[in-house]
């Protein structure tokens, strides 16, 4: 935490690579806005637009997320109290500033390699790990955890214009020979088949809409 404090940097935003800040407002400068704001002595909270596979054709457009991140002045931060909120010198209280056009494009999923690297070369464990391995998910046709999330936030409604800050950074072939470590590429398609399958089965059902649910209670009422 001393080194955010002490940071050369006026404010540190507490994001991830497949979130990108995004100003939309031309009235005033970024930078003009956050020096007006820093007189709340509070963390701001950047909204998400979240932005499921941004590379696959025609997809640049998104919809509103159920969370966002922090963005505060470096010299206010005491810790990190999760991964979506700091805890500053007036506590973990936030001034939510999506409506003067601040969001956070979360490119959730930037391939969908990206998302079966998650899925099967992650060393750290959250809500969406899972046991299952590339031969179980085809023999059982059960999609993991965080493939379902992807089929449910690609049936919403995309209505918002997003900006490509993404293209041209993801490496394929890397994404390919990392995957090559824990499946065959058949295994692959066979997974992206059944990926879609899944899609357009839960696109004809009346599930609530995103971001009405969390991406967790989400998974309750996603179908097996």
């Amino acid at each position: 935490m001393n080194l955010i404090r002490k940071s050369p940097y006026h404010y540190t935003l507490l994001c991830d690579p497949d979130e990108f800040i995004h100003y939309s407002y031309s009235g005033i400068s970024l930078a003009a806005l956050l020096h007006e704001l820093k007189a709340c002595g509070a963390q701001l909270h950047v909204p998400w637009c979240m932005a499921p596979l941004p590379a696959a054709k025609g997809r640049l457009r998104g919809f509103f997320g159920h969370i966002g991140k922090p963005l505060a002045p470096s010299s206010l931060i005491r810790n990190i109290a999760s991964d979506h909120c700091f805890s500053c010198a007036k506590g973990t209280n936030s001034l939510p500033i999506g409506p003067l056009g601040v969001f956070l494009i979360h490119y959730w999923g930037r391939t969908f390699n990206d998302i079966l690297i998650k899925d099967f070369c992650r060393l750290i464990q959250d809500g969406k790990s899972h046991g299952l391995s590339p031969s179980s998910i085809i023999s059982s046709g059960t999609l993991t955890p965080r493939l379902k999330i992807l089929a449910y936030l690609a049936c919403q409604r995309r209505f918002l214009r997003v900006p490509d800050y993404v293209s041209g950074f993801v490496d394929e072939c890397a994404e390919e020979e990392l995957l090559r470590l824990v499946m065959t590429d058949h295994q692959r398609r066979k997974i992206q088949k059944l990926y879609q399958s899944y899609r357009r089965k839960i696109a004809i059902k009346c599930l609530p809409t995103y971001p009405l649910l969390n991406l967790s209670d989400a998974l309750k009422y996603l179908p097996a």
